[in-house]
Formats: C-alpha cells, sequence, structure tokens
C-alpha cells in the first residue's frame, strides 16, 4: 500500500464520496419512508370511500394502483375480483 500524499488525498476523496453516498441512500431512505406513509394513508381513503360508496370507479382504479405499488397481493387480488364484478366489460371488448 502506498503512504504517499497523493495516495492520502485520493483515500480522503473516496472517504468523502463514501460519506456522500450514505447520506444519499438515507435521504432516499426517508422519502421512500415518506411517499409509503403517504400511500398508506391514500388507501385507507379509498378504502373509506369505497365503503360508502362502492361503485365509485376511480376510487377502485386508484386503490389497485396503490396496492399493487405498497405489494399488497392479498387484498388486491379480492379487490380486483370485486372491481371485475361492479363493472363487468362489455361482451364486444371480450371478443
Amino acid at each position: 500500500m502506498d503512504n504517499t500524499p497523493e495516495s492520502d488525498a485520493k483515500l480522503d476523496d473516496a472517504s468523502h464520496v463514501n460519506e456522500h453516498m450514505d447520506v444519499s441512500d438515507n435521504e432516499e431512505d426517508s422519502l421512500s419512508s415518506s411517499e409509503e406513509a403517504e400511500d398508506e394513508q391514500r388507501i385507507k381513503e379509498y378504502r373509506e370511500r369505497l365503503n360508502s360508496n362502492q361503485y365509485d370507479f376511480q376510487s377502485h382504479f386508484q386503490l389497485l394502483r396503490l396496492l399493487r405499488k405498497a405489494g399488497e397481493l392479498d387484498e388486491l387480488r379480492q379487490r380486483r375480483v370485486k372491481f371485475a364484478d361492479l363493472f363487468p366489460l362489455p361482451e364486444s371488448m371480450l371478443n
């Protein structure tokens, strides 16, 4: 290993880059956590809307999108079945 001033400077630069990357990763984690919390709140709101009005097409659609994004696959499957029952495709679209 080279212990010259140039090699020390390179190590300092590398550690600075690593520190910056750690900060960036932490910022992304907090943004991700913040985004997840926001999505969870929106999921809750859409569930409440659908409890009040099961025929709210947009709420179904948005809830399905958010459940998929959140990885809530069991509820996503159940909601897709309910959606298909409430809003069946016309036969002309099936041919």
